[in-house]
């Protein structure tokens, strides 16, 4: 489980970019980032991690993810001086390296956003993930 969150935030690090300033269009924004996770913490059947969010070894941002046993997580990834994008993975497949969160909204730049974000797993320890968010807002 903690694999799938490292991996989203789960929840969020392997989007290589940095928000390129949104535009008022509905065009689909795409972001890339890489993902380091650290500071996990399971108490009961609930676990959370937080993450910082690099791109061309920039930190843009962070994350925090908090996942139930059984699959449900939610996540919040802030971009440096843009907003944050809010994530919610229903049921997550720990066994699998990548899988896609649902965007459920945002704040800043990314008010009103939906798409989704997928999480791929880039070390065996999962603590390093890929990020890529598409999105419309």
């Amino acid at each position: 489980m903690r694999r799938l969150w490292l991996g989203v935030v789960g929840v969020v690090a392997a989007l290589g970019f940095m928000v390129p300033m949104a535009s008022a269009s509905p065009a689909q924004i795409v972001i890339r980032v890489r993902e380091i996770s650290s500071n996990f913490v399971q108490q009961g059947n609930t676990f959370s991690f937080s993450s910082v969010l690099k791109q061309s070894g920039a930190t843009v941002g962070s994350d925090a993810v908090t996942c139930h046993t059984g699959g449900q997580c939610q996540a919040e990834f802030t971009f440096n001086g843009e907003g944050t994008i809010f994530g919610h993975v229903p049921t997550a497949d720990t066994s699998s390296p990548s899988f896609v969160a649902t965007v459920t909204g945002g704040t800043g730049t990314f008010t009103g956003a939906h798409g989704g974000v997928t999480i791929t797993s880039t070390n065996p320890n999962g603590n390093v993930s890929q990020l890529v968010f598409r999105i419309k807002t």
